[in-house]
């Protein structure tokens, strides 16, 4: 489900703000789903820093930390 959910971010069929999700549970869940987290980290680093929309990023930690 989780991988299902990365590839659609990767995709770019569901908005990378949505991986806050996955931030929210980073380190309380497996070493496989901390891998995983990968994939939004990267896109966000592709969003931010390549497409200059460094907004994004910033809304996307700020709502992981919110949610934790």
């Amino acid at each position: 489900m989780v991988s299902t959910f990365l590839r659609a971010i990767r995709a770019g069929v569901v908005h990378i703000h949505h991986g806050a999700t996955i931030f929210a549970h980073y380190g309380r869940l497996e070493v496989a789903f901390d891998t995983c987290s990968r994939v939004v980290v990267d896109s966000l680093r592709e969003e931010g820093i390549m497409k200059d929309n460094p907004a994004i990023i910033v809304t996307t930690v700020t709502q992981a930390l919110q949610e934790v």
